[in-house]
Order: structure tokens, then C-alpha cells, then sequence
């Protein structure tokens, strides 16, 4: 169902994840919430490329709701539950919210990742860098901004060429 999911097939990409929900449930495995949250968290995202902000949101809530009663301390799943629900309050106009929810994913990620770049540190960065620029907080956006080139630089190195862009964005 991913594959479907990134392929643009959101509907067909829900069908299966309803299915593997349903079959989870009456299996072996029904109690591992690991498997059940990251359903759930996929079968948002199939909805938030949909657009339907609401059913992505519900779906969202329920896996993040998983993830932090199954776990003592934060995860990167957590981290991952709590960017998604940012990126559904930017949608719905609350960007205050979408901050706060965004920070809270970054500050785990950044704990848990130490001075590893991955995607996810640099989206979590650039997300802020755009929501800040929003709001009108420049000088924020920018620090943000920075950060989100010094990621992509650890993850592909300082002369590669999809760098070029933003170096130009960060000096103009």
C-alpha cells in the first residue's frame, strides 16, 4: 500500500490499509500497536494528499495517541505523529499551533538523532523556516533556513548541485 500511496493511488492505497487494520485486529499480532499506529499514520497521509484535512487529522490523532500511551519515553514515530498533525494545523490556518506541534517533533528528533541528518530533520527544518516566514518572524525563518542547508550538506555534501538553490535563496 505505500507503494501505492506514493505513486499518487491514495484511494486504492486506503483500501489496503483499511484491510490490513481489519486483518491486524483479527490476527496473531492484534496487540502490537507499533503496527496499528503506523497504519493509522499512513492511512492519514493517504488522506492528507486527498486534501481531506479532517480524516487525515483523525487518523493522525489516533496514531500519535498509540504511540505516546505504548511508549515511555519519545520515539521518532512520535516525532513523526506530531509533524504530521503540525502540517494539518498549518492547513487549517492555525500556524501558531503548527509551530508549537513542530518544534515539539524537532526537539525529539534532534535528541534522538544526535548529529545525524536525515529527511525528516531537514523537512522538520525547512517546515519551520516557511511557517515563520508567515508569521512575518525573519529572522527566525532564516535561522531555520540555516539549518535546513547545514542538514542538506551533511546528507549530500557541500558542492552538490540541488544545493545551489538554496545557497541563492539564503542570499537574497
Amino acid at each position: 500500500a505505500g507503494t501505492l500511496l506514493y505513486q499518487g493511488k491514495t484511494i486504492e492505497s486506503r483500501k489496503y490499509y483499511t484491510l490490513a487494520i481489519e486483518s491486524l485486529g483479527n490476527s496473531v499480532w492484534k496487540n502490537d500497536e507499533r503496527a496499528l499506529a503506523m497504519l493509522y499514520h499512513n492511512l492519514g497521509t493517504a488522506f492528507f494528499l486527498e486534501k481531506n484535512i479532517s480524516q487525515a487529522q483523525e487518523f493522525y490523532e489516533k496514531a500519535y495517541k498509540i504511540r505516546k500511551k505504548s511508549s515511555k519515553e519519545d520515539t521518532l514515530e512520535i516525532a513523526s505523529s506530531l509533524f504530521a498533525l503540525s502540517m494539518i494545523q498549518k492547513e487549517k490556518k492555525q500556524s501558531q499551533l503548527a509551530v508549537t506541534l513542530a518544534l515539539q517533533a524537532l526537539r525529539i528528533r534532534e535528541k534522538l538523532l544526535k548529529e545525524t541528518p536525515t529527511a525528516e530533520l531537514a523537512e522538520n527544518y525547512n517546515f519551520l523556516a516557511n511557517l515563520y516566514y508567515q508569521l512575518d518572524s525573519h529572522d527566525v525563518s532564516f535561522e531555520y533556513d540555516i539549518k535546513y542547508v547545514e542538514c542538506c550538506e551533511k546528507m549530500y555534501g557541500k558542492y552538490e548541485q540541488s544545493l545551489d538553490l538554496l545557497y541563492r535563496n539564503l542570499a537574497e
